[in-house]
């Protein structure tokens, strides 16, 4: 109760107005790092949420428990067949 009394004191307000004056230089640099700051949160915030609402609507139309599998040429000669060849995936291959 005793700081809720000191924060509406008529003396605690007359100081802080009265440091503010004597620094204004230093006031004015403050307010605008305060600004940019604020500013700068919001701009990182909206960049964030627009990345998001992108990422949403770019995979919407897939699967959340699909999987995807591809293949690279090979590096080594296998089983009679050449390196370099790029192995085809069929349906029956899952099993």
């Amino acid at each position: 109760m005793n700081s809720l009394k000191k924060i509406f004191d008529r003396d605690t307000w007359d100081e802080i107005f009265e440091s503010i004056s004597k620094n204004k230089t230093r006031t004015i640099i403050t307010t605008i790092g305060v600004f940019w700051g604020i500013f700068i949160y919001i701009a990182l915030a909206g960049s964030a949420t627009g990345i998001q609402n992108g990422f949403d609507e770019a995979f919407s139309g897939m699967s959340k428990n699909s999987m995807g599998v591809w293949a690279q040429r090979t590096s080594i000669p296998y089983n009679g067949f050449e390196e370099g060849r790029r192995p085809i995936f069929r349906l029956n291959d899952v099993d």
